[in-house]
């Protein structure tokens, strides 16, 4: 005889830049999206191509204001720190002097 099968209704994963694991500045993010926006269309590229979300809610939370506290953030490579990185640091800079 077949059983019938259980069935689970998996969780929804909870993205670090949808309240995850940390606080991050609400004020700041969206600054840093607007970067993201003008590197990206800039680039001819979708703006998760450059960062994502996820990527800056946690540089929204860290605050990194030099290379290689940036280059801790999930997300960011040598690579994309080359390209990216310092329009990301000179906006968190600007944005803790205000």
């Amino acid at each position: 005889l077949a059983r019938p099968r259980l069935r689970v209704k998996a969780q929804p994963k909870k993205g670090k830049a949808r309240g995850g694991d940390f606080a991050y500045d609400e004020a700041l993010f969206a600054r840093l999206r607007a970067v993201r926006k003008r590197l990206a269309d800039a680039e001819g590229v979708p703006p998760f191509v450059i960062f994502a979300d996820a990527t800056l809610a946690e540089m929204a939370a860290a605050m990194p204001t030099d290379e290689a506290a940036l280059l801790a953030i999930s997300g960011v490579g040598k690579h994309k720190l080359r390209r990216f990185g310092g329009d990301f640091i000179d906006e968190i800079i600007s944005f803790i002097g205000r």
